[in-house]
């Protein structure tokens, strides 16, 4: 069964390292979106399946965990 995960930070820089530095395919990962605000990332799971968040906790205006609430 392959996945599909969320990458979320406000830093650009920060996710596209992460996302291009993971073997995503060897983990079963089919799909890896990249979003770099809340609302970025909410329009992201209107639009996708996502099984795995990985969030940042510090964003301007709505931080990780008022996003994950």
């Amino acid at each position: 069964m392959s996945i599909n995960i969320l990458l979320v930070d406000d830093e650009p820089l920060v996710i596209q390292d992460i996302a291009a530095s993971v073997a995503w395919s060897s983990l079963n990962v089919q799909h890896v979106f990249l979003a770099y605000s809340a609302s970025e990332a909410m329009r992201e799971f209107d639009l996708h399946h996502i099984d795995l968040l990985i969030c940042d906790i510090e964003m301007p205006k709505v931080n990780g965990l008022k996003f994950l609430a």
